[in-house]
């Protein structure tokens, strides 16, 4: 979601509609979550990436988006009570605060230069923030901050009371009884060791977890105490330890690879069969952030839990592949293969391994899928993904994968430092090394437009063609570095590099560079992209932007995602439908039918609701939000939603249909319209209802 920072308080709709793209993993949205905070058992908050800020009212039954007034990364968030919270944004370093629980947020103060990675409040007035060279407190609530010079490289915080509180720095726990008043420096018996969480029981029993280094090797230690910090023990596990908490003196749960639980107070630790970076207990209820943008749930410590936010899969798809408008696949970490039958409203996993590994590329060969990857390895299967057959080539490193024609098809990587292309003249039932390249390190795409014409990028500044069924390859470009990838459309190719395109429309004899986007101090690296004509294209960026041209690629528009998640693919069946892949499992269909009405789990409104459009004023594009009452399900002939001038002519038709009960949103876009007051209506049946919005230019 992208957002105008502004000064002002920033008021909140709590569902929001992007009326094209629309997140499919996971569901219901996904981007990046870095922390998670229950203040009782229904009421919740998550943030994360993209200035995502999540909330539930029914224990995580059903999330909504709440608009958060940033799109920068939102690390941590502190509720003091369900109305007032504060979160920092991680790269602007501003700190957020609220009073109506979440409705509104207002930008309270700016850390910079200094910064903090955690908030803790213990009052109103009193908190604190860790994370920077020395602690920070405040005294106004967040709006100006002071350095606590004898509490040195802070990076956790805990307070077990209002008054008894812990800080923890490097190789060291700071102790308070006085409300942080006062600090006593209580060293750790550990090498460079820094104290990711912290816990406390009681006053006396206290717990850490954390990263050392011994010697230059990195060790992950549970650290252990019962007389306030004055002597420990621990246990050392193999993974990085974020997060603890302990119920009782003897039942203790820590986050590592797995999360991990003791029963005789730390001694001894067993592994659960859940992931889980943060966690929140709540009585007997557990909530834990997984996989990076997944959030599970648990009422029986661990023994069980189901995902709140869904995901088939959270790691990273590296590149995905339709084959037409219902089937679409998708391949990444873990030799991973995911996908859908149904234009991706159901995803299955089809292929894992707990080998960490990744496959890079996966295409369609008529009804055959096939995918390759790191090590040299190749699957095909032959039945819709039910089974695979696994073979190697002798490759380090296999980038991509196409297939010309039943027969003759193409594998680009790497071997031992080398460029290769390896080619099957039999389907895929055998391939045969066809070229090394000694002045490139690796081939990482190819592309053919037709038999006669194919293209493939070098690392890192090669651009190769063939016009000879890819038996030859000679280079056309080499004054370029580190291209993205190819799209092709008869004799016209499209290469993205940094924030540009390089396109030819004469295969490849002359060539025009236009620029996609300029963000001023921001390069998010060479775009993925994709044509379905000579004139429709889409490229996609590595913050989770979408571009869109219909011109051939020289003017490229930004199209409203919900992601801010990094897309390492793109594809398109036609100039409407397609999908974007990336890290933490993100996959996003761009649909134009597609019409957001509200988890499945979520209660139908009861009464009509048609909500005052935001912003307001507007120039020129404004939303407008409606619900439609369960009750009325049975009654409703048609919906119609229509803008008037001052005059009360009819200046644009919104909505004209047939529509369920439920929660929508529009998009009204106004180019053409001069400055003035303006009126949409609302007409379901006998309901009628009209409010005022304000068009400046």
């Amino acid at each position: 979601m992208r957002t105008l920072k502004i000064s002002l308080l920033i008021f909140i709709i709590p569902i929001t509609l992007f009326a094209q793209w629309h997140w499919q993993n996971p569901t219901p949205f996904g981007n990046g979550l870095s922390d998670i905070q229950f203040l009782t058992t229904s009421v919740g908050y998550a943030c994360g990436s993209g200035g995502n800020l999540i909330k539930t009212t029914n224990g995580g039954k059903t999330w909504f988006e709440i608009e958060s007034g940033t799109d920068d990364l939102i690390i941590d968030i502190f509720f003091l009570s369900e109305d007032i919270g504060w979160f920092l944004s991680y790269s602007d370093r501003e700190v957020y605060k609220t009073t109506d629980g979440g409705s509104s947020w207002e930008i309270i103060s700016n850390l910079s230069p200094r910064y903090a990675y955690s908030l803790w409040f213990i009052n109103e007035m009193k908190g604190f923030a860790v994370g920077y060279q020395y602690l920070l407190s405040t005294t106004d609530g967040g709006v100006t901050w002071n350095e606590v010079n004898n509490v040195y490289s802070t990076s956790s915080i805990y307070f077990y009371t209002s008054n008894v509180g812990f800080v923890g720095g490097l190789n060291s726990i700071y102790s308070t009884s006085n409300g942080g008043n006062t600090w006593i420096n209580l060293p750790l018996p550990t090498f460079e060791f820094t104290p990711s969480a912290i816990f406390a029981h009681d006053q006396y029993n206290i717990y850490v977890v954390g990263t050392g280094d011994f010697q230059g090797e990195p060790y992950y230690a549970f650290l252990k105490s019962t007389n306030s910090g004055y002597t420990w023990s621990g246990a050392n596990f193999n993974y990085w330890l974020i997060d603890v908490y302990f119920t009782s003196l003897s039942d203790g749960w820590v986050c590592s690879d797995k999360i991990y639980k003791t029963t005789d107070g730390g001694s001894n630790w067993t592994a659960t069969e859940f992931e889980g970076s943060h966690f929140q207990f709540i009585e007997n209820q557990t909530w834990a952030i997984s996989g990076r943008n997944t959030i599970i749930y648990s009422n029986d410590f661990w023994l069980t839990a189901d995902q709140q936010i869904k995901s088939v899969f959270s790691g990273f798809l590296w590149n995905g592949a339709a084959k037409d408008t219902n089937v679409v696949f998708a391949c990444g970490s873990n030799k991973t293969i995911v996908g859908s039958f149904d234009g991706g409203l159901t995803w299955d996993k089809y292929f894992e391994s707990t080998e960490q590994t990744y496959l890079n590329s996966i295409t369609f060969k008529g009804n055959e899928i096939w995918a390759v990857g790191a090590g040299g390895v190749i699957l095909n299967s032959i039945n819709n993904g039910i089974s695979w057959d696994e073979n190697y080539v002798n490759a380090t490193w296999l980038s991509d994968i196409k297939f010309i024609n039943d027969d003759l098809g193409f594998i680009v990587g790497s071997i031992s430092g080398l460029a290769c292309i390896y080619s099957t003249k039999n389907g895929g039932d055998s391939w045969e090394l066809q070229q090394t390249f000694n002045e490139y390190s690796g081939i990482e795409g190819i592309e053919f437009a037709s038999e006669n014409l194919g293209w493939m990028i070098a690392y890192s500044n090669g651009l190769l063609k063939s016009a000879d069924l890819g038996q030859t390859w000679n280079v056309v470009v080499d004054s370029i570095y580190f291209f993205g990838n190819i799209a092709t459309s008869g004799d016209s190719a499209w290469f993205s590099y940094g924030r540009n395109v390089l396109r030819t429309t004469n295969a490849g004899l002359s060539w025009e560079s236009f620029r996609v986007f300029n963000y001023e101090g921001i390069n998010f690296g060479a775009g993925r992209i994709d044509f379905v004509n000579s004139k429709v294209g889409y490229l996609s960026t590595g913050d989770g932007r979408v571009f869109k041209t219909q011109d051939g690629g020289e003017i490229w528009i930004e199209e409203e995602c919900p992601s801010a998640m990094p897309i390492q693919a793109i594809d398109f069946v036609d100039v409407k439908r397609g999908w974007t892949f990336g890290d933490c499992g993100t996959i996003l269909k761009r649909d134009p039918n597609y019409v957001y009405v509200g988890s499945e789990e979520q209660d139908s409104p009861k009464e009509f609701i048609l909500s005052q459009n935001y912003p307001n004023p507007f120039n020129p594009v404004t939303k407008i939000r409606y619900e439609i009452p369960g009750q009325a399900r049975n009654d409703i002939d048609l919906v119609t939603l229509k803008v008037y001038d001052i005059l009360g002519r009819e200046v644009a038709t919104l909505v004209n249909e047939e529509k369920p009960a439920g929660q929508y949103e529009v998009e009204f876009n106004s180019p053409n319209l001069p400055s003035g007051i303006y009126f949409y209506q609302l007409k379901v049946g006998l309901f009628v209802e009209t409010k005022k919005m304000v068009l400046i230019k």
